[in-house]
């Protein structure tokens, strides 16, 4: 059942990072801890037990109709925009691509759209036109017959009603402070400065539903770290990142009611991440060289001279944890070597070999030191077929692997996480998706 496999891979899946990052304080979100009370390895009928008491705990951490009221505001906002003109005032500038007028649509469509699918990583990214362009958007905007009527403000301001006539405003307010930075391409000088922070909030009915915070610290050509936090209700979602000239870092989390239900942390070391001359100089030098340079010659970046190692944690409820590192050597010499387009089983399973070698992905339960398992790749027969001259062909494919520490079983993902073994889990999700499915529609 694909919304099990989707549950039971979250932690190696909800790796993706956000727009611009994370609340008022620098502090990384905090790693929930775990109850310490699984100190043996389990075989794969104890973990599945395991793991369905820890699927009770985190689906029941749900409340939708804490979240109804946003979802509502946010979607009637997206709608608006489809039925009425955009503001006048956005489309003075013939140069404006017509898109950056959809921008606050598109955020709420966005936010609404990671509540529904559980992507939460999406209610954090705030869309890079409106961070630079911000002043060109400011303005008291109100909900007109056919189009927006405007009154001159410093912040961005949407006031309408619902589709059941409760009062809404929508607002973005902009730190007073600006980071700025400016490149070099040749003759040519780029400049670029943006807000170090902005705010977003929602009002439903007299009540704030939404906050969303977005801070930025920038230390020019040596350190960036950006922190966002969105508030909807009773869940929070909050992200930093940072970067300096070695290391770039990302931590994740989302919370219902303080309890924090997943957690991640991904961090990629190498070199030259924030030293702006070194790629101005290889700007430069790629220019001159293109000239000289005849068709089919290959380029000169080279993706070892930068990063050296990522590795990373995921952490569900301090109940499971996940911890993985690439090894980038293995990464490069084994996958740049491999056929993407050849199907045969030799290759297939070149291929799942160097993934095994270059992945090292283990998985914890309760916040012990005690390995469960590995998750694993191994080539799989996907079709065979064969024509009138008897000659048979096979296309073969990759599929994931989990592999148990205590009796060294191996199952594959969808024979494990399937719907007879986790009937009670399947149940308890579908109930939950119908219950958010209510509001979306």
């Amino acid at each position: 059942m694909k919304k099990i496999i989707y549950f039971a891979t979250a932690a190696v899946l909800a790796l993706s990072s956000c727009g611009d990052k994370e609340e008022n304080s620098s502090d990384a979100p905090e790693q929930p801890s775990g109850q310490g009370d699984v100190t043996e390895k389990l075989d794969n009928a104890s973990a599945q037990k395991k793991l369905e008491s820890y699927a009770t705990e985190f689906i029941n951490k749900f409340k939708p109709a804490d979240q109804e009221a946003a979802i509502k505001a946010l979607t009637d906002l997206s709608n608006l925009f489809d039925k009425l003109d955009s503001p006048d005032r956005w489309s003075k500038d013939d140069d404006k691509k017509v898109s950056k007028k959809f921008f606050v649509a598109q955020y709420a469509a966005n936010l609404a759209n990671s509540l529904s699918k559980r992507d939460y990583s999406k209610s954090t990214e705030i869309n890079e036109e409106f961070v630079f362009d911000f002043s060109d958007y400011s303005g008291i905007y109100e909900e007109g017959a056919e189009d927006w009527t405007y009154t001159e403000s410093n912040d961005i301001v949407f006031k309408f009603k619902t589709e059941d006539g409760i009062a809404c405003e929508f607002k973005a307010v902009r730190a007073n402070s600006d980071i700025a930075e400016q490149f070099k391409d040749g003759d040519e000088t780029y400049k670029i400065s943006a807000p170090a922070g902005v705010t977003i909030t929602l009002n439903y009915g007299g009540a704030e539903v939404i906050r969303t915070e977005a801070n930025v610290k920038y230390d020019s050509r040596k350190s960036l770290e950006a922190n966002v936090s969105c508030t909807v209700a009773n869940l929070k979602v909050t992200s930093v990142t940072k970067i300096t000239n070695n290391e770039i870092s990302d931590n994740q989390s989302v919370a219902i009611d303080g309890t924090t239900l997943l957690w991640t942390e991904v961090a990629a070391k190498g070199n030259h991440f924030t030293d702006v001359s070194h790629f101005e100089e290889k700007v430069a030098e790629s220019e001159e060289e293109e000239e000289e340079e005849e068709e089919g010659d290959e380029e000169d970046f080279n993706p070892q001279d930068y990063v050296t190692s990522v590795n990373g944690k995921v952490n569900i409820m301090g109940n499971i944890q996940v911890s993985y590192d690439i090894k980038l050597d293995s990464y490069f010499d084994n996958f740049e070597a491999f056929n993407y387009d050849d199907e045969s089983e030799q290759s297939v399973k070149e291929y799942c070999d160097a993934w095994n070698k270059t992945y090292n992905i283990k998985f914890f339960y309760s916040g012990t030191d005690v390995q469960q398992g590995t998750f694993k790749m191994q080539h799989k027969l996907l079709d065979s077929w064969s024509y009138g001259t008897g000659r048979t062909y096979e296309e073969w494919g990759i599929q994931p692997v989990i592999v148990f520490e205590a009796d060294g079983t191996s199952f594959a993902f969808e024979d494990y996480f399937n719907e007879d073994k986790f009937a009670d889990t399947n149940n308890q999700l579908e109930t939950l998706w119908d219950k958010y499915e209510e509001y979306w529609d």
